[in-house]
Order: structure tokens, then C-alpha cells, then sequence
């Protein structure tokens, strides 16, 4: 069992993180304005990511989920459904995630359409984005070179990859843009 994330990407990668470790938090009120703008339970992120020569390495996920007032019969289905959905199309290799979830004087949520999977994406393509202007890498480039190319792949969490071209999507999206 490991006891610390630091230490279960050191065990994978063979390399100490905690040097690299950038904490990125939202700014207070920012996350649930933007859950809000989108249709989020969420009231808070802390996400920390390591990435070494524009490469994804590491990235550990902390949230708090809005349950409402009450536990709807599918309550923590969109807090914890599509969690793999934080690993996208791209090769980090090492993925944590933590959900806490809480009651609050709000409507209880439940899952509509796609649950879980808009708001992992939202938040993995939002931090490359960021990444990519902290780095000052061009947001395709950062994602070139992480984009998972060859099969099959299993992801830092729960999907495994038989097929695709990711890659080809990118370049195809990037040209109609």
C-alpha cells in the first residue's frame, strides 16, 4: 500500500515528483461559478500534475461534490461515474482521484445525460490549456506529444485503449478550426 501519491509515481516512474509537483487551486467562489455555468455539482478542485518537458507524468485530483440536500437515488452517480474520463485520449501514466461528497441546502442532483464524462473533460482539457501557457508550448503541441499513439494503451485509471487515432483527430480538428 502506498501512503502517499508522491510515493506511488515514484514506485511507477522510477523518479521523485515532488520537486516538479505545481498545486494549482481554483480561486474561492471559481469553481462552483463555473459548475454553475455548466451544470456541475462541484464546490471545489485541487488538482496537482506533473509535467516534465511538456510530457503529462502525474496528476492527482481532489473534489468536492455537491450532493443537495438530500441523496437522490443516483446521487453520486455523476460525482464518480466517469472518473477514467480524466485520463482522455493522452498517456499520463500515473492518475489519482479523490471524491469527497457533501450535503448542502441545494437540490439533490442525479445523472443526465453523459454524467460525469463533461465535467473530466472540462477540468483535463482546461489544466492542458494551462499547462501549455505556463510552458509557453502551442495547446496542440503539448497535446501531440501526449496524445496516445499506439495500441493497445491502458490508461492511469480504468479504460484500456484497443484502437483509435487520436492523433488524426487532433490534426483533422485543428484544420477545421
Amino acid at each position: 500500500r502506498y501512503q502517499d501519491f508522491e510515493d506511488l509515481i515514484t514506485q511507477i516512474l522510477e523518479i521523485d515528483p515532488r520537486p516538479a509537483f505545481q498545486k494549482r487551486r481554483m480561486p474561492p467562489g471559481s469553481a462552483e461559478a463555473e459548475g454553475k455555468r455548466f451544470g456541475i455539482a462541484v464546490l471545489d478542485h485541487d488538482v496537482k500534475w506533473e509535467i516534465r518537458d511538456g510530457r503529462f507524468l502525474a496528476l492527482r485530483v481532489k473534489t468536492v461534490a455537491n450532493l443537495g440536500a438530500y441523496l437522490s437515488i443516483h446521487g453520486l452517480h455523476s460525482s464518480t461515474n466517469n472518473l477514467g474520463g480524466l485520463a482522455g485520449t493522452y498517456t499520463t501514466p500515473a492518475i489519482h482521484v479523490e471524491v469527497s461528497a457533501v450535503f448542502s441546502n441545494t437540490a439533490c442532483n442525479g445523472p443526465y445525460r453523459g454524467s460525469g464524462r463533461p465535467e473530466a473533460s472540462y477540468l483535463l482539457e482546461r489544466l492542458i490549456d494551462n499547462a501549455a501557457r505556463e510552458m509557453k508550448l502551442d495547446r496542440a503541441e503539448i497535446r501531440r506529444r501526449n496524445t496516445i499513439r499506439s495500441f493497445p494503451f491502458k490508461t492511469g485509471l480504468i479504460y484500456h485503449y484497443d484502437c483509435g487515432d487520436f492523433a488524426g483527430n487532433l490534426e483533422r480538428a485543428l484544420q477545421l478550426a
